[in-house]
């Protein structure tokens, strides 16, 4: 009786194969051994002296020792080699790293045949794309709350009205983040944020995960890019409609003329909180309170106010607005990105005594652009 020939194991080779390996059964030709090498505690493992010798079953679990109880639990490397945590670098095995070449863009390493690594090769190809990003753009892990990386890339000119977001959501399990991260590339980091809450305790006792998507400085347009993959991921991501969580929008302060204008802007909310609340679908409570008062000029001078205000004027180079319901959805984002972009626009010319509610609506059902969102909410919304 002949004797069976086996064929290599790996995906689309039928080559005879000439090797075993002992912790799977599976065969492989001269071609494809290392695809299955053993594991990589740091330093290089030659498959001649480690991965084939008899006790390679034995070698492994002493291996293993203080990691995981099962070598199929660890990582792996992109060439198929299993790896410790501690001897992963940046998703690679040692053997791999040295082969990498710097992404121009991140400075993460990449095995691309170009200059940039996949996900900067997508992203230089968008308008307005910075030329350079920090790399804690691209982790995957919830950073500290409050993080600040080396710098901020900004998506956008020099002549465009700048917006930022920090969108907190609460997640049933990490799936979620890492599902995030796919869409939105580098244009995020994921914070701790110690102000949201589960309201599924069963979410927060299994594994969920509380946090905040912060966004680099971005034009409204870039924005708007980015929300629409938010809104692909909100079809998928099982989060809470959570009324704890919130949108803070960002504006940069050179959007506005003067310090004037940020006190007509402020002055808005003051006088119309019930308005602001409505188009930011969520009551006021300790981290968006909107009891504005005393003299708004000056506080719009010297920064004044408290950090859980309506509008936050603390910080030195943006305008924060606290008063959105948190989102994933397109146009919920848009309509509340539309509405800051709208009345700064609104209120930077008119005296302050002509800054009225009905003026504002007038204005954005018939004059402002680039406020589809906007207006559809206000004309369903407000009568």
């Amino acid at each position: 009786m002949p004797q069976e020939i086996l064929r290599c194991s790996h995906p689309g080779c039928a080559r005879e194969a000439s090797h075993r390996n002992p912790l799977t059964g599976e065969v492989f030709c001269e071609d494809h051994i290392h695809t299955q090498l053993s594991i990589i505690t740091g330093d290089i493992i030659d498959p001649s002296e480690s991965t084939w010798v008899e006790d390679v079953a034995v070698f492994n679990q002493q291996t293993l020792s203080g990691y995981v109880s099962n070598i199929y639990d660890l990582p792996s490397c992109s060439c198929g080699r299993k790896v410790i945590p501690q001897a992963m670098h940046e998703g690679y095995c040692s053997f791999c790293i040295g082969k990498l070449k710097y992404c121009e863009r991140c400075d993460s390493n990449h095995d691309n045949p170009g200059d940039y690594c996949n996900i900067c090769e997508d992203e230089m190809k968008l308008p307005m794309s910075p030329k350079k990003i920090d790399k804690a753009f691209l982790t995957r892990k919830i950073l500290d709350y409050n993080y600040q990386p080396k710098f901020w890339p900004v998506w956008g000119s020099k002549n465009s009205r700048i917006f930022g977001l920090e969108i907190e959501v609460t997640s049933k399990d990490s799936g979620g983040l890492d599902l995030m991260r796919s869409q939105l590339g580098s244009f995020a980091l994921f914070e701790h944020d110690g102000s949201v809450e589960f309201q599924n305790d069963e979410w927060e006792e299994h594994d969920g995960e509380a946090f905040e998507i912060v966004t680099p400085p971005a034009a409204k347009s870039v924005i708007s890019h980015f929300a629409k993959k938010m809104g692909e991921v909100e079809e998928e991501y099982e989060h809470e409609d959570n009324t704890s969580c919130g949108i803070h929008v960002h504006v940069s302060r050179k959007s506005f003329s003067n310090q004037y204008h940020i006190a007509k802007f402020l002055t808005f909310f003051a006088k119309y909180p019930k308005f602001t609340h409505i188009i930011g679908e969520r009551e006021p409570n300790h981290y968006s309170r909107n009891e504005i008062t005393g003299n708004v000029v000056g506080k719009a001078k010297n920064g004044g106010g408290e950090k859980y205000d309506a509008v936050n004027l603390r910080h030195k180079k943006s305008v924060e607005i606290r008063i959105f319901r948190s989102s994933l959805r397109y146009k919920a984002i848009m309509k509340n990105v539309e509405f800051i972009d709208a009345l700064i626009t609104y209120t930077r010319d008119l005296h302050v005594e002509n800054i009225t509610q009905e003026g504002f609506l007038t204005f954005v059902r018939e004059e402002a652009t680039g406020v589809n969102n906007l207006k559809e909410f206000i004309n369903k919304t407000i009568k």
